[in-house]
């Protein structure tokens, strides 16, 4: 039997810097307008979001070596609109939403995932915030200051501290 062990701030956030680097080095891995498009088979490869990304890293379908280099089996996930197939198949299947995938794995507030994951966010600015979870410069529990501050105001807020 294989012992549960607790994912450590220092995993959580060295996740979040080889994502970083992954997307800094391949920027044409990263729309994050989609969470997930073509196999890398083909001539342009795959690009995801940064929930995308970190959804598909969940479970081992996919690796991030130290030095940014992705390694990936695309024929073991299963995607739909919204959804990703984890583990198994038919009713015994383990299925997530992307958003939820990918704030598990990088281990992050609601409020902080959602300012991430935003879909009109800008490419670069998604991941210098990413960096700076992965580096320590953003706490990866942030919160919205109050309820009228948005999403991307949040973002900016995080970029400029």
């Amino acid at each position: 039997m294989t012992a549960i062990t607790e994912t450590t701030d220092a995993e959580y956030r060295e996740r979040a810097r080889r994502l970083a680097l992954m997307l800094k080095l391949r920027p044409e891995r990263h729309n994050q307008s989609v969470w997930g498009g073509a196999k890398p088979d083909n001539e342009c490869g795959t690009a995801a979001c940064v929930a995308g990304w970190s959804a598909i890293l969940t479970d081992g379908l996919a690796s991030i070596d130290a030095d940014g280099t992705l390694t990936w089996d695309p024929d073991r996930m299963v995607r739909d609109d919204d959804t990703l197939t984890l583990w198994g198949a038919g009713p015994n299947a383990v299925i997530w939403r992307v958003e939820h995938a990918g704030r598990n794995y990088l281990g992050l507030s609601d409020d902080l995932a959602d300012a991430l994951f935003n879909g009109s966010n800008d490419e670069r600015e998604t991941v210098e915030l990413l960096a700076r979870i992965g580096d320590g410069r953003v706490d990866r529990f942030a919160d919205l200051i109050d309820d009228g501050e948005s999403l991307t105001d949040m973002l900016h807020r995080l970029l400029t501290d």
